[in-house]
């Protein structure tokens, strides 16, 4: 893998624009829920740096702007919600190979970020589509870049209408499962089962264990 013709995109919009917390009087607070996204938004940051991939550049709406992200300086950018797609777009004459990950998802490890870069290796044409159990998408990968189909992205939306929102995409497409989207309380019980498995233990550091952690304790009546 070449890693340096390689670049991911960690998309992080506020938690208010996809999770209601008037939803239920027993929801997580609007703090905790920016604490989530801190969380996921270091990890997916951490095991893009252990693929050993530098052009890592995390992307936040700018109401996320207090956040504490541990990364470079540069590689942290805040922008109104509609520059982050401008942001990507002028990036793209860059590099070969472009990852771009939904910040509140977990699921992708080391070694599957090498496994995603190796099928592009393969297949110039082909796109990778990152799918949760709702079928919505999490993360794409591509060596080409469609303004639509990102578009579709960060709107999560559901695979089985990519094809009739963007009609007109050419490429192959390999569907992958196995991630998870952290959008709701039914999706932060889900977080809770998946990582309490011995064979999800790689899905985060031990650090990032331990934040986990400190949120389910504080839910634990909520999320048992």
């Amino acid at each position: 893998m070449n890693a340096e013709n390689v670049v991911v995109f960690i998309v992080a919009f506020h938690p208010d624009s996809y999770y209601d917390v008037a939803d239920s009087e027993n929801n997580m607070s609007s703090q905790d829920l920016l604490s989530l996204t801190e969380i996921l938004i270091q990890n997916n940051y951490d095991v893009c740096l252990e693929s050993s991939i530098n052009n890592i550049f995390i992307l936040c709406d700018k109401s996320l702007e207090n956040i504490v992200i541990n990364s470079e300086s540069h590689q942290l950018v805040f922008a109104e919600p509609e520059d982050l797609h401008k942001f990507i777009a002028d990036k793209k004459h860059k590099y070969a190979k472009m990852l771009i990950i939904n910040a509140n998802i977990i699921g992708l490890t080391k070694h599957r970020i090498e496994h995603i870069v190796n099928l592009l290796d393969m297949e110039d044409e082909v796109t990778l589509l990152g799918v949760d159990g709702y079928d919505k998408l999490g993360f794409t990968a591509s060596c080409s870049y469609s303004h639509e189909l990102l578009a579709c992205q960060l709107d999560s939306c559901n695979f089985h209408n990519l094809f009739k929102k963007v009609p007109d995409l050419e490429y192959y497409f390999i569907l992958m499962s196995g991630i998870y989207s952290v959008a709701n309380l039914t999706d932060f019980k889900q977080l809770y089962s998946v990582l309490s498995q011995r064979e999800n233990f790689n899905l985060c550091s031990k650090d990032i264990y331990d934040r986990f952690t400190e949120l389910f304790i504080e839910y634990k009546e909520l999320i048992s």
